[in-house]
């Protein structure tokens, strides 16, 4: 029954936790996405690679995330939930930069295992939290969690494409990485005042 499932939503996004969680998604998937999605094609131009080893380069980014998930338990116990926001945020704002002034293909490798690093530490927190908002009504606030990063990643490619054909992916990269820091420092901050 779609007026069910919209009364189910609405009394979702009546909730400040729910919609502190769903903006900071939104958020990180614009910005994050905005970025990584033109990753492939700068290391291509740049160090013309062929695509066959720039998918190479971009399987750190998955090292990345398994070396999260291989330490996902030290780093909850050393840092939290709240750590782990920052330090995700702190992961991405040195990773953007370094790929976006790095003169090396090392380096470059390097920044894209950050990013992977760095996504899954603020990534997964945020989802903790997504999938815990609402307990009661854990399948719809997952979809909207879902929906909202969704929706973030594909307004974040399409605005950043337009500044990427005409400034190139530099300030891009510049700009992503401080901001994804802006959103690990607010979402901790948000951590401590939930309810």
């Amino acid at each position: 029954n779609p007026a069910a499932i919209a009364r189910q939503f609405g009394a979702l996004l009546k909730r400040p936790w729910v919609r502190i969680v769903l903006l900071t998604v939104s958020v990180e998937g614009f910005l994050f996405f905005a970025a990584f999605a033109f990753a492939g094609n700068e290391i291509h131009h740049r160090f013309g690679l062929s695509f066959t080893m720039v998918g190479l380069a971009l399987t750190a980014f998955g090292a990345g995330g398994m070396s999260y998930a291989l330490f996902a338990r030290h780093f909850v116990r050393l840092l939290g939930e709240r750590g782990l926001a920052i330090g995700g945020g702190a992961v991405l704002c040195l990773a953007f930069p370094l790929f976006a002034l790095s003169g090396g293909l090392v380096w470059s490798v390097l920044a894209v295992y950050l990013r992977g690093l760095g996504f899954y530490m603020l990534h997964n927190t945020l989802q903790t939290n997504g999938s815990q908002m609402a307990p009661e009504a854990r399948g719809s606030g997952v979809a909207l969690f879902a929906s909202c990063l969704f929706i973030g990643q594909s307004v974040g490619v399409a605005l950043s494409a337009i500044v990427v054909d005409r400034l190139g992916v530099v300030p891009v990269f510049l700009v992503c990485g401080p901001l994804l820091l802006a959103v690990g420092l607010y979402f901790a901050a948000a951590l401590r005042r939930r309810p």
